[in-house]
């Protein structure tokens, strides 16, 4: 028995030291400098790995990645690895803290990445929307090559220069070949069957907007980049704590107040490729939930966004303006959405309950966070107080009691609630917001509160 088990702890040393070795082959092959220059021959970023380790005892085997910095390309991205400045987590536009990856051995070794399941773990992004556009977007073009560089600088000098006497007539150079990318020999193929983000943090700035996405879990599958075609979709889960901070006007003086507070839910289909340019450039169709007590506005009022606009209705005693916009929900908000670059559109509309009124929005109502901008038609429902507190205004308004009532028929709905429509356009900070008639005259021209109106105006 004992030389059984002198046996057996040999065999095990001889495979953790046979692990161990391949293990540090593997990584002076693929370590993290080899990924560190793979980032930068193809982004325009400087890029930094802290560690990496790779565990070939697990089944597929786990490459780690710790400390993982991508940020803008500046002068240390010129300089050989180990004399560069150390980069630090808060000046990273992208900084993860751990990424792992599950991979096949047998891939690695043929420089095709098959990654089994991707897990990133405590990512923190950052990004700037300016007029030249977006700092992420920026990151990640291909960078400009020396020799691009030189040729630009060459035909600025020549076009600048005496022009030079004809050369002597010889053979056409042959053209310069350049070697496509799945015939680099240093490139690698890609492709993810399963991805995931744990406790991840998003934060995008505008000129008047902050948008933080915090406690971020978000999942994706079947991403193969050798496969993936126009039209192809994805699945995907996501789960996130929303806060949007920007500038609107309150009380007549533009000042920065909370937007939204959101605690959401959701899953649907990604589509990574568009389908006429097959750039990649994604959208999605999202099925998402807004949790009950998540926040929507709720510091301007409907009279700070419409102004004047009110003065017909408050004619009629109907006074909007101390109406507060938004507020906590009073209870989950689904929504189905569809994603499209960077705007949310509601292709069936939705309903948000608030403490004081429901609100419809109709479908293809649209939204866009980091361009500041919407285009919203709004039904805007009484809840009782509400409507009691309107009917009383109503009635001291003197339109006499059959005005009144017809007036209050042509505007409630078929549960006789009160109901307004409303249009809110432009910036998301400083709306526009204007009363839509149609569907009261509609209601009058079928009769709803005509005849209470007609005897109204006849006394």
């Amino acid at each position: 028995m004992k030389k059984i088990l002198v046996a057996l702890f040999c065999l095990a040393a001889l495979v953790l030291s046979g692990a161990g070795a391949a293990s540090w082959w593997v990584m002076r092959q693929m370590g993290p400098d080899i990924w560190v220059q793979q980032a930068e021959k193809n982004w325009n970023c400087r890029a930094q790995i802290d560690e990496a380790s790779l565990n070939l005892l697990t089944s597929p085997a786990t490459l780690v990645f710790k400390g993982v910095h991508l940020a803008r390309r500046d002068a240390e991205a010129d300089k050989p690895l180990p004399e560069r400045a150390r980069m630090e987590a808060a000046t990273a536009d992208i900084y993860i803290a751990e990424l792992r990856l599950e991979v096949r051995l047998e891939d690695l070794l043929k420089k095709r990445v098959h990654v089994e399941n991707l897990a990133i773990i405590e990512p923190v992004i950052r990004e700037t929307q300016t007029p030249d556009g977006s700092t992420l977007e920026a990151l990640f073009k291909k960078p400009r090559s020396e020799k691009t560089t030189s040729n630009a600088a060459a035909a600025a000098t020549a076009n600048t220069a005496p022009s030079p006497a004809p050369p002597p007539a010889s053979a056409p150079a042959a053209p310069e070949q350049s070697l496509p990318l799945d015939e680099d020999p240093a490139a690698f193929s890609f492709a993810l069957a399963a991805a995931r983000i744990e406790r991840g943090s998003f934060f995008m700035n505008t000129k008047d907007t902050t948008v933080q996405v915090t406690g971020l879990d978000y999942s994706i599958s079947g991403l193969d980049m050798d496969t993936l075609k126009p039209g192809d979709e994805l699945d995907t889960a996501i789960k996130a704590h929303v806060a949007v901070t920007g500038m609107t006007r309150i009380q007549g003086v533009k000042r920065k107040a909370e937007i939204a507070l959101l605690d959401l839910t959701g899953e649907g289909r990604i589509t990574p490729l568009h389908p006429q340019t097959r750039e990649w450039k994604p959208s999605a169709l999202l099925t998402l939930t807004l949790a009950k007590g998540s926040i929507l506005g709720g510091q301007q009022t409907i009279g700070d966004a419409a102004g004047k606009d009110l003065r017909k209705l408050e004619e009629f005693g109907i006074d909007l303006a101390p109406v507060p916009i938004g507020g906590p929900l009073q209870q989950d908000a689904p929504i189905q959405a569809r994603w499209v670059n960077g705007a949310l559109i509601l292709p069936q509309g939705c309903l948000f309950v608030f403490p004081d009124y429901e609100v419809a929005l109709a479908p293809k109502s649209w939204l866009d966070t980091g361009r500041d901008t919407h285009e919203l038609d709004i039904r805007l429902s009484c809840g009782p107080e509400l409507q009691e507190r309107l009917h009383t205004g109503i009635a001291g308004a003197r339109l006499g009691r059959d005005f009144a009532r017809g007036l209050i028929a042509a505007l409630s709905d078929k549960r006789g609630r009160l109901t307004f429509d409303i249009k809110s356009r432009g910036s998301l900070s400083d709306p526009k917001v204007t009363p839509d008639t149609d569907r009261a005259l509609k209601n009058l021209m079928s009769g709803q509160g005509l005849g209470d109106l007609l005897k109204g105006f006849l006394k």
